[in-house]
């Protein structure tokens, strides 16, 4: 999605579709307009273009599942592009990498090379630490493969957690969190998150990573997380146990988490574990997932 960093979008743009070390890899890039100020053109055939003035307003931060939703392909990697310097771009082995990886994983299994976890033996939380390569209930979206059909079971699901995110700043902050716990839902299989084909992150980076508080003694900007440092936090904390209750996940890894049963939502707000159904999926996912 193309917000406030059109250089960064253009250059992601420009890079997978002209290098020729990425041609196995990349048939399309989607870029979704979002502002008119940061527009821009790029006379390619393999850059497909789309203009949604409205689209941040109604989607948010999810309007990059919308994006996944227009590519013409089965496989979708989604970027951000608010961590970019000169050599942030998936390397082509890192390309070859993902799509192994989906093609060796479960059908509806998501894989990146960023993500969170949480002490699978407690009820699910929020660390913002970066775990080791393997199998985590959160990937992050800076640089994530999944199938185009996920992005669509993201938004099947997502009147669960509206009220979650109504006032959430921004608007969905969570969509990562949520297209996980979505796909493990679905799948009973967690995200694999991949050493490799990703630039190490700045030190920077990995003292916000490493814990919130000192975070906040850093100086140096690295996405949204400095403006909103406290309260995108303590949003996500708490976002990620609800949105697990209610989906009926507990314990990822663990028999009789909730995976792959029916979509029975518990609300945890007040009245503790009143069941409520949102969503009619007898059985979890389709064939298409």
């Amino acid at each position: 999605m193309n917000w406030s960093r059109p250089e960064n979008t253009k250059k992601i743009a420009e890079t997978y579709t002209t290098d020729p070390a990425y041609e196995p890899y990349v048939a399309e890039v989607v870029v979704l307009h979002l502002k008119p100020d940061a527009f821009f053109e790029l006379n390619n055939p393999k850059v497909k273009h789309y203009v949604d003035y409205t689209a941040n307003d109604k989607y948010g931060l999810a309007v990059r599942f919308i994006g996944c939703l227009l590519a013409s392909e089965a496989e979708v990697l989604i970027q951000d592009d608010d961590a970019l310097d000169d050599d942030a771009l998936v390397r082509p082995h890192g390309m070859k990498d993902l799509l192994a990886a989906r093609a060796a994983g479960a059908p509806g299994q998501l894989v990146g090379f960023r993500g969170r976890t949480w002490n699978r033996l407690q009820e699910p939380q929020y660390h913002p630490k970066e775990p080791l390569p393997g199998l985590h209930p959160i990937v992050l979206t800076i640089a994530m493969a999944t199938p185009k059909a996920m992005c669509a079971a993201f938004f099947k699901y997502a009147p669960a957690v509206e009220d979650l995110v109504a006032d959430a700043k921004p608007y969905w902050n969570g969509e990562d969190i949520f297209l996980s716990l979505v796909s493990y839902k679905l799948t009973c299989v967690m995200p694999r998150i991949m050493p490799g084909g990703w630039p190490e992150p700045t030190a920077s980076a990995v003292q916000y990573l490493q814990d919130d508080k000192e975070y906040l003694q850093d100086d140096k900007e690295v996405g949204m997380h400095k403006v909103f440092a406290q309260q995108h936090f303590q949003h996500r904390k708490r976002f990620v146990r609800v949105a697990s209750r209610r989906l009926g996940i507990y314990q990822p890894g663990r028999q009789a988490d909730g995976c792959g049963s029916s979509s029975q939502f518990a609300s945890d707000e007040e009245g503790g574990m009143k069941r409520r159904r949102l969503i009619d999926d007898a059985h979890g996912c389709s064939d298409r997932c």
